[in-house]
């Protein structure tokens, strides 16, 4: 997992009007470590527990993050870097809709937790990239775990060696086409958080694996644990990964158009300009998500801020899309990238002294890209175990794919994508160290 900071330059001008410059910082690269066990287990694939004569698998999804220093090319998780102050803002948000348009009621409320040593002036401030990214404690984040209105006092953007998904998904036993499908996702078998029934309905795969022969014109459906929703892909072109013909599919552009554009987004709450997804009801905080540097968003949003980019002005699609490379005879996927934005909102409030004059904006605070790429060597047992064959045995093709696949997935664990460990003990040390 890499991720880019968008440190901001000039915070003091930001708070008298100014147009924020946001400096793009990184990489900071962490090696990624998932695995499924059964339900309670706490062993890497023990346990995993089977029903409806094997068409159902249900499994504790984990994810873990560890610093590679090599990959990140110098940069450090101790390095500085001024973001904007999240806590600050979401508790503004919240007061304000709590309160109202009462403006002597909000300076006594901020008056209030000052007296109680409780600062909440700060609408910037400083962290390092490894606290700002799995978690930090300070006086309001304990203030606001105590008071209810958050689950954990520790603020990170990114969750690390937590439990990710309690979930179900059907193993293609009885029916082929079904694989990797979500039966439950996290405990749901619909979700909660938005407005219409087709926008709640759990689609599509965790996109390691679709369903097998898959062609050019096929709409692929995955589902997205980061926005909470399902998305569609299609095809982009013909690509190959380790001399293995692929189909590369991206998302489809429709699932990040307003309301206007496709009418059909209204569950997803697209009443804004086109290119961004609201998270609020999914995150319960004030959340957009883009692709990186607003690539194919309203313009608008990347003029109302100054991004600083080493890759210079001109959006590279290549380096900030997101895209899946899928082997169209088995559906098994032998790349994926996925690249994701998330912001907040910047806005002016004319009951707090430190965010008076401050622009509107929807203002970047990292991106992220996720990437899994088969290896060489999963990739030659892919083309002498399973490619191999079904040339050979072309009269019983359907049997052969069957069997082929499950016999591969079985071999090199590419379901969970190939990073299915745990980390050391050591590894887990510096983890928690980090939050420290």
């Amino acid at each position: 997992m890499t991720f880019w900071v968008w440190n901001v330059t000039n915070p003091e001008e930001v708070l008298i009007g100014d147009e924020p410059v946001l400096q793009e910082t990184g990489p900071y690269v962490y090696d990624e470590y998932r695995w499924k066990d059964g339900p309670g287990a706490g062993t890497p694939f023990g346990n995993l527990f089977w029903t409806h004569e094997n068409e159902l698998v249900h499994y504790d999804g984990h994810k873990v993050f560890v610093f590679s220093e090599t990959e990140s090319r110098g940069n450090r998780p101790d390095d500085e870097v001024t973001l904007l102050n999240l806590p600050v803002i979401a508790f503004m948000d919240k007061l304000d809709a709590t309160i109202g348009h009462d403006k002597i009621l909000l300076a006594e409320a901020v008056f209030a937790l000052r007296l109680l040593g409780v600062n909440v002036n700060t609408v910037f401030h400083k962290r390092t990239v490894g606290k700002a990214l799995f978690g930090y404690r300070d006086a309001l984040t304990e203030f606001l775990y105590a008071a209810g209105a958050i689950p954990s006092a520790l603020f990170g953007l990114q969750e690390n060696g937590t439990l990710e998904s309690k979930s179900i998904q059907f193993t293609g036993a009885g029916d082929i086409s079904r694989i990797g499908t979500y039966k439950q996702w996290n405990g749901m078998e619909t979700l909660p958080y938005w407005s219409t029934d087709d926008a709640n309905v759990i689609r599509g795969t965790d996109g390691s694996q679709f369903a097998p022969d898959v062609h050019r014109d096929d709409t692929l459906w995955i589902f997205v644990d980061d926005a909470g929703r399902s998305a569609k892909l299609k095809f982009q072109n013909d690509s190959t990964v380790e001399d293995i013909d692929v189909y590369r599919f991206g998302i489809d552009p429709v699932e990040l158009l307003n309301v206007t554009d496709c009418p059909a987004n209204v569950g997803f709450n697209g009443f804004g300009p086109s290119g961004v997804l609201n998270l609020t009801s999914v995150k319960n905080a004030t959340l957009f998500l883009s692709k990186p540097h607003f690539l194919d968003a309203w313009e608008g949003y990347a003029e109302a801020v100054k991004l600083l980019s080493f890759k210079g002005t001109t959006l590279d699609r290549d380096a900030y899309d997101t895209i899946l490379e899928v082997e169209p005879i088995t559906g098994v996927t032998m790349n994926a990238v996925k690249r994701l934005q998330p912001n907040v909102p910047l806005r002016s409030y004319d009951w707090f002294p430190g965010a008076v004059l401050v622009p509107s904006a929807l203002f970047p605070v990292i991106w992220i890209e996720e990437a899994a790429r088969i290896s060489p060597t999963a990739a030659d047992k892919f083309k002498s175990e399973v490619r191999r064959p079904l040339d050979i045995a072309r009269p019983a093709k359907v049997v052969c794919l069957v069997l082929s696949i499950l016999s591969f997935l079985a071999a090199v664990a590419l379901f969970a994508f190939p990073l299915a460990q745990k980390p050391t003990s050591s590894e887990y040390e510096a983890i928690n160290s980090d939050r420290s």
